[in-house]
């Protein structure tokens, strides 16, 4: 890839601590290019997820496709950034916003493969209210095993419970063998101040994406541990190349339902919500 050694020499990072990003983002751009395998997905993901409510896909041509060409229904409709910045009213936002979080919800909590490219454009607000889902070219399979080490973080305990979040953060490849106490320290407070805001969606039954000042201290924590020279002086790797693409599908997420200022109903899922997050990762 051309960008691995620009990378490798800005961030100060040996080839070998890196090798697993490099593959795991290899492999899905590679994906990109299989019209095979996104025809597939595509027509898979449509399917399962064909009962949500206000969604719509546009419907799928074998016998008219080939590994150079995907022929599918055109679906008329707005685009979700030029939707976001029209004058919808409130009620068609919050319903857009629920389908776009419905969809994501599904295919992570219960498909556990997702379409893992959240841009605007792949996104429509068809006219009869519903929202248009395209291309399926990026996808991400999860993993029981990482999915549980992953999804841990969003139990709201585990800022309380040191000896949990040590734990998760060891699973996911956060601390590296290397690290001192202090270093470890400083990993553990750094993850402590993240964890409530990140996952603050989940955590009532609605939330506004509206509220501008969600996103907005998402940017600012992300800007002042950028500035942090202790975290800046870190070297290696650190976390699990899986969760390249969960964190990206994520805050495509965010960063769409908060442009549409959207209202919606949300929870945790249900092994989180019911108290078994101890029993899901033993």
């Amino acid at each position: 890839m051309v960008i691995k050694p620009i990378a490798l020499q800005l961030l100060g990072l040996k080839e070998k601590d890196v090798a697993a990003y490099f593959t795991e983002v290899e492999a899905r751009l590679t994906e990109e290019t299989n019209y095979g395998l996104e025809l597939e997905r595509s027509q898979q993901l449509s399917a399962e997820c064909a009962h949500l409510e206000n969604v719509a896909f546009p419907q799928y041509y074998p016998e008219y496709s080939t590994p150079r060409i995907l022929t599918m229904d055109w679906l008329k409709g707005l685009p979700l950034d030029r939707f976001a910045d029209s004058d919808a009213s409130q009620e068609d936002r919050d319903r857009i916003g629920q389908a776009l979080w419905d969809f994501y919800d599904y295919q992570i909590h219960t498909l556990r493969l997702f379409h893992a490219d959240p841009h605007p454009g792949n996104f429509l607000a068809l006219e009869d209210g519903r929202l248009g889902i395209l291309d399926f070219g990026c996808t991400k399979q999860i993993e029981e095993e990482f999915y549980y080490q992953q999804f841990r973080f969003l139990d709201p305990r585990l800022a309380d419970d040191d000896a949990g979040l040590q734990e998760a953060l060891h699973d996911m490849n956060v601390y590296l063998p290397e690290d001192d106490d202090r270093t470890r320290q400083l990993i553990t407070e750094v993850a402590k101040e993240s964890l409530y805001l990140l996952a603050q969606p989940f955590y009532g039954d609605e939330f506004d994406f509206g509220a501008q000042d969600f996103m907005q201290a998402i940017y600012e924590m992300g800007e002042n541990n950028h500035r942090r020279e202790e975290l800046r002086q870190m070297r290696g790797a650190r976390g699990r190349a899986d969760s390249i693409y969960v964190n990206r599908a994520y805050f495509g997420l965010y960063s769409l339902l908060t442009r549409l200022r959207a209202r919606v109903k949300t929870s945790l899922p249900a092994w989180l919500k019911s108290g078994q997050a101890e029993l899901a990762v033993a």
